[in-house]
């Protein structure tokens, strides 16, 4: 495992988190290729990061998942994150939550304990009780410690000890609530029954999403309050005024937060918009005059495109390495860097294009790439070898397309057309390219067991290449940040 002085040997930490090994590997450009940094720069992608020397990955893991810190990122976006549990308990608006339900999980305990849900008077503590309100109490009384102890460790900022914390919870609360179901039914208490039918598939989804870590966090804040108006409106039909009264109250500092993130990732979005718009106007500008000028050739290229994807393309909807360990992707990404760009040298030269150098991708923005889109699986990264090819017409990039998917060494398993009408390019920042996700079959790379390693080939236009400068690239950057992707 990785510890702050390896990576302090191999990489940089980050002052602020401490937990953030940003390596960015730098690769001599081979002979007929061009270098191309803006286009590859992954220097400012994860903060901290710094250029190093080539090194061997081979021993020990890469990068410790555990300690992934996304600092970088917009809080408001990665809320919508599976990577947002870690930043979300860092905010005050954490602190508060956990802070209001403690007192109100002591005063459910209480209440249900005295006055159950349904009953009618106050009876004596314990009486009346049955196993079913047991069971109320019982989750609550784990909701009140895991709160109390939460809230002492996000003051001492112990975040990665309080995210520990969930998976217990979880599983202790939904076993006491699949037991209270049969309990609730067979004691004809309805309200009860609601309570458990109604949080018990929430509970199955929140310890499904604890064990995969993909805790949306917006999500949970939205159900915990539908889950309790919910309630209040079951204790109001049924006339328990006292109870409904007692959910509506709780329902009230998650609705508040779950609205305060809503509003703040609408403006982070916006933000996001504003700042890559002028990046964006010139890309758009660039493609009107592409589309005035060269309608046949878009055209030919979107027919080329679908004729690649129902002839070669992998019908599985995820893509997957065969390896999971981001160690072992980075040592077979390495020994495919040669073959890839020999085939992109000659693909170039056949078609009068211009290979760019692109180095290996950084190890912390694999690293963040695969916490932020992919929940913790490194088999979905195919991009950490990667190359490019840039054109100065639509014709020379469709007589390029169409030589990759023609050679008998290449397999395309996924074909990204954002020179398509139909492509939407504000999810790109307004750039437009050709995306090929494919497999090389070659002699070298079936001796060194590389042959079904996944890497990513990019088709430019030289003109929209040429407004990818490094300040624009540093946008780029801030703009995916803010969206956490």
């Amino acid at each position: 495992m990785v510890t702050p002085s390896d990576a302090l040997n191999g990489g940089s930490l980050d002052a602020a988190s401490k937990k953030i090994y940003g390596v960015c590997t730098v690769v001599p450009a081979e002979a007929g290729m061009q270098s191309g940094a803006s286009a590859w720069d992954d220097s400012q992608d994860v903060v901290g990061a710094t250029s190093v020397s080539k090194r061997r990955l081979g021993s020990g893991a890469l990068l410790r998942i555990a300690d992934w810190d996304d600092d970088d990122a917009s809080i408001d976006a990665l809320i919508y994150n599976p990577s947002g549990l870690r930043t979300f308990l860092s905010t005050a608006p954490a602190r508060l939550l956990f802070a209001s339900f403690t007192p109100l999980s002591l005063g459910i305990i209480v209440l249900t304990a005295t006055r159950p849900m349904g009953a009618s008077g106050w009876p004596v503590l314990g009486r009346d009780l049955g196993a079913h309100h047991v069971a109320v109490i019982e989750i609550y009384v784990v909701c009140f410690l895991w709160c109390s102890i939460t809230y002492v460790l996000l003051i001492r900022s112990s975040y990665s000890m309080a995210m520990n914390l969930l998976l217990p919870w979880t599983a202790c609360c939904l076993i006491n609530m699949l037991a209270g179901i049969p309990l609730s039914i067979t004691a004809q208490d309805p309200c009860h029954a609601i309570y458990f039918l109604v949080f018990a598939p929430v509970f199955v989804y929140l310890f499904w999403l604890a064990l995969t870590q993909g805790l949306f966090m917006l999500r949970v804040l939205q159900l915990a309050p539908l889950c309790f108006i919910t309630f209040a409106t079951g204790c109001f039909y049924y006339g328990d005024i006292l109870w409904a009264c007692m959910w509506l109250v709780t329902l009230i500092p998650g609705a508040c937060i779950s609205f305060y993130i809503q509003v703040s990732h609408h403006l982070t979005i916006r933000a996001a918009v504003r700042l890559v718009r002028s990046d964006a106007e010139q890309y758009n500008a660039i493609w009107a005059r592409f589309n005035e000028a060269e309608r046949a050739g878009i055209d030919s290229i979107e027919s080329e495109a679908c004729a690649i994807q129902k002839r070669q393309v992998a019908r599985e909807s995820a893509l997957r390495q065969d390896a999971m360990d981001l160690n072992e992707l980075f040592e077979q990404a390495e020994c495919l860097e040669k073959p890839l760009r020999s085939k992109l040298t000659a693909w170039a030269l056949r078609t009068g294009g211009r290979a760019v150098d692109a180095p290996l991708k950084q190890q912390g923005r694999a690293l963040q790439k695969t916490m932020r889109s992919y929940i913790g699986d490194a088999s979905r990264i195919t991009d950490l070898v990667r190359g490019a090819i840039a054109f100065g017409t639509l014709g020379e990039l469709l007589q390029c397309l169409r030589a990759i998917a023609n050679d008998d060494q290449v397999c395309i398993r996924k074909i990204k057309n954002r020179f398509a009408r139909s492509y939407d390019s504000s999810k790109s920042a307004g750039y437009r390219d050709i995306c090929l996700v494919l497999q090389l079959r070659t002699p070298e790379t079936r001796a060194s067991g590389t042959d079904r390693h996944l890497c990513e080939l990019q088709l430019h236009i030289e003109d929209m290449l040429a407004v990818k400068t490094d300040e624009g690239h540093r946008r780029y950057v801030q703009w995916r940040n803010m969206r956490c992707e």
